[in-house]
Formats: structure tokens, sequence, C-alpha cells
């Protein structure tokens, strides 16, 4: 799961329901969702094997996706 609402990761009925089912969800940071959408996407795509590669290393969890080359933050 990806997205731009950092709310979700912080609140505690939704961190559980996310843990809970085994989703793995990368959150935008917050420079990052002040960026264009063309701009959000294509740093999505830049992270892509990294972000499939979170999915097998990890069974469940949340992590912040960087605005650059940086690494996934976990949440």
């Amino acid at each position: 799961m990806i997205s731009k609402d950092l709310a979700n990761a912080r609140k505690k009925a939704e961190r559980a329901a996310i843990l809970r089912n085994r989703i793995v969800a990368f959150y935008l940071s917050p420079a990052l969702q002040k960026k264009h959408i063309s701009q959000q996407g294509a740093s999505i795509l830049w992270h892509w094997e990294g972000i499939l590669m979170q999915r097998k290393l990890n069974e469940r969890g949340l992590f912040q996706l960087p605005e650059n080359k940086g690494k996934f933050r976990p949440l």
C-alpha cells in the first residue's frame, strides 16, 4: 500500500489493522508530499525495486518513502 496520509500510520486502530492484516505500507515523506504529483510518481517508480525488496523481507510493516535516494524509514 502506498499513501500520502501519514496520520494513518500514527492512529492506533489503523496501524493495528495494517499490521494485523500483514500489509506492508509505504507513506510519502512530508517533503515528497509537497512535490507535484508527477514528481511523487517518479519517486515511487525510482524506489520500486526497493519497495518490492521490502515486501520480500518483511511480512508486515510501515515505512516512510524518502524524497531522494535515502533509505526507507520504519514508522
